[in-house]
């Protein structure tokens, strides 16, 4: 029989009962959590399974393609073998020979390794040094696009020769590269001695200009695409941070705020802040953005733009 002021066994267990309900409760919510994220998560899988599916259809075009395109240059590489000392209307070896030194020179000064290209090394004096990347200097990235843009327009050149294969036209001397004056007659057309290089000629150059534009086009417009749908949440990349943490980690402020009296402008669009703007500032390190632009750029990074400081994490600092 319990004495005058000691607790019963029903009051004695009451703690023990708050603390396993607290703990309980704790317990839901973190479950809630966690099944609200892998919603979120699912509900994303969608647009990444298109993507997936059109990269992967990119992706096969383009072996299929290149095989197609070396295809081309072995037939092209044949008819010159049987045609290279007819000389005719248009200079049709002079074309495949250029063709086939750009194609050397891209092989051996061309190919990337970890320090970059062998040709950026020696006519740019640039390496990439894999323990301290930098984006390439100007000199480099006119570098990288001269080779490509030069190609492109000798395949524009050859279609050229070809259309004027028809023409009369003043032509090269059998002798020599030197362009001569004389009667039509003494021209030797090239459809008449070296029909199946003209063939090929046309072939190889229309094709690897559609095959360059198909390149272009489907690398530009797949980074484009994955950019516009990892800023809009549709996937996330490796870089993001986790659902929900401009909520957990920020809270909504007004212009009197003090941080926005030192700095008046959202350091992301650099823009003054305004009113009827939904601004908020970071818990962690006090730094102050326009809602929007901070979710935008929480899709892709999970850091302050201003000092690195860790916005993906669970708890506020």
């Amino acid at each position: 029989m319990a004495t005058v002021g000691e607790p019963t066994d029903g009051e004695a267990l009451i703690p023990g009962a708050e603390a396993a309900e607290a703990a309980a409760q704790a317990q839901v919510a973190d479950e809630a959590g966690l099944e609200l994220e892998r919603q979120e998560i699912l509900a994303a899988q969608g647009p990444v399974l298109h993507m997936a599916c059109a990269m992967c259809l990119f992706a096969t075009l383009l072996c299929i393609m290149t095989v197609a395109s070396i295809g081309l240059l072995v037939y092209l590489a044949y008819e010159y073998s049987k045609h290279s000392t007819d000389n005719c209307d248009v200079p049709l070896q002079l074309w495949v020979q250029v063709v086939s030194l750009t194609a050397l020179f891209n092989l051996a000064c061309n190919q990337h390794d970890r320090y970059g290209t062998l040709g950026a090394r020696i006519f740019c004096g640039w390496s990439f040094d894999p323990e301290n990347p930098e984006r390439p200097p100007f000199r480099v990235q006119f570098y990288n696009m001269l080779i490509p843009s030069f190609t492109a327009l000798w395949n524009c050149v050859g279609l050229y020769w070809v259309s004027k294969a028809h023409e009369p036209r003043d032509g090269f001397h059998p002798g020599g590269n030197s362009t001569v004056h004389l009667p039509e007659e003494k021209i030797s057309r090239c459809t008449e001695v070296a029909a199946g290089l003209l063939s090929a000629v046309r072939a190889y150059a229309g094709f690897n200009l559609m095959y360059s534009m198909f390149i272009l086009i489907g690398v530009a417009g797949l980074s484009q695409l994955l950019y516009f749908l990892a800023r809009r949440g549709f996937f996330r990349v490796s870089d993001a941070a986790p659902p929900g943490s401009l909520e957990r980690n920020t809270e909504e402020v007004g212009l009197d705020d003090p941080a926005i009296v030192d700095h008046p402008q959202c350091p992301i669009c650099l823009e003054d802040f305004g009113e009827n703007e939904v601004l908020v500032k970071t818990k962690g390190c006090g730094h102050v953005f326009h809602k929007e632009h901070l979710q935008d750029w929480l899709q892709m990074h999970r850091t302050c733009p201003l000092c690195r400081f860790d916005l993906g994490r669970r708890s506020s600092a």
